[in-house]
């Protein structure tokens, strides 16, 4: 990551974004958008290469679904039953490149995703495979599994109860004044360290500190306000690049 941080994109949702989840590659994003005034449900594909939004996904199920999971080629749906079991109905997959739908499996127990298969549970008990990008069944044993090189960083969550919190409390307040309280995320890189702090306020706020190895500030953001409660994840890393989620709808991407 160079040593100053570039905005690559923003972006307000009509909605909140509820999960971001990039693929192993690097190059693409699924984002999980709900208005709950609204009920709408809205999946997007962020591309890393050309820094937008690709476009939008419209699954079949209008509120009860959400993501299951991403690979370089597709990306995966499950849609549950309207009710307290949340029992999942069918999964749909859709291609990345064009967004087009290529396989749906419904009625399926205990699946399992892989790089490049899945697996579940038929009605007989026996462990059946698929092919993740065309649904076909496979035999187990065609398939070699693959990893791409790339991977989700994300920060390691300290409550106020950790040996180490204190250490970042007095970081924080050395660079900016702020009284850390409740809990921290901390992850550091070659080029930078970020901290995902809470002060109070009344109710808790929720800041993103980013600051060089010479401890000057590179970003400063407030992320959440008038909170009950700390979260976590509240930003990852990927590809050399800083993802977070500021006021539940709107995305930011540094590089």
């Amino acid at each position: 990551m160079s040593r100053n941080l570039t905005l690559n994109f923003s972006h307000t949702f009509d909605g909140k974004i509820w999960n971001v989840l990039p693929n192993e590659a690097g190059d693409k994003m699924v984002l999980e958008i709900r208005n709950d005034e609204k009920m709408t449900l809205s999946f997007f594909i962020y591309d890393f290469t050309q820094n937008k939004l690709q476009g939008q996904i419209v699954v079949e199920e209008k509120w009860w679904a959400s993501i299951a999971c991403i690979t370089n080629d597709v990306v995966v749906f499950k849609n549950y039953d309207n009710d307290a079991n949340a029992k999942v109905l069918s999964y749909e997959a859709y291609e990345l490149k064009g967004l087009k739908k290529t396989w749906v499996k419904e009625g399926i127990n205990n699946v399992s995703f892989n790089t490049s298969t899945f697996s579940c549970v038929a009605d007989s008990g026996e462990i059946q495979f698929f092919d993740l990008t065309t649904g076909a069944l496979v035999e187990e044993r065609s398939f070699i599994e693959s990893k791409s090189g790339r991977a989700v960083l994300p920060p390691v969550f300290y409550p106020q109860s950790n040996q180490y919190f204190d250490t970042i409390r007095r970081f924080i307040d050395g660079i900016n004044g702020d009284e850390t309280v409740a809990g921290a995320e901390y992850l550091e890189t070659e080029s930078w360290i970020g901290i995902s702090y809470y002060v109070r306020n009344d109710k808790l706020v929720n800041k993103l500190l980013v600051v060089g190895m010479d401890r000057e500030v590179l970003l400063l953001e407030t992320l959440a306000e008038e909170l009950s409660g700390v979260g976590q994840d509240t930003f990852f890393v990927t590809d050399n690049k800083l993802i977070f989620v500021k006021d539940k709808s709107k995305l930011f991407i540094y590089q």
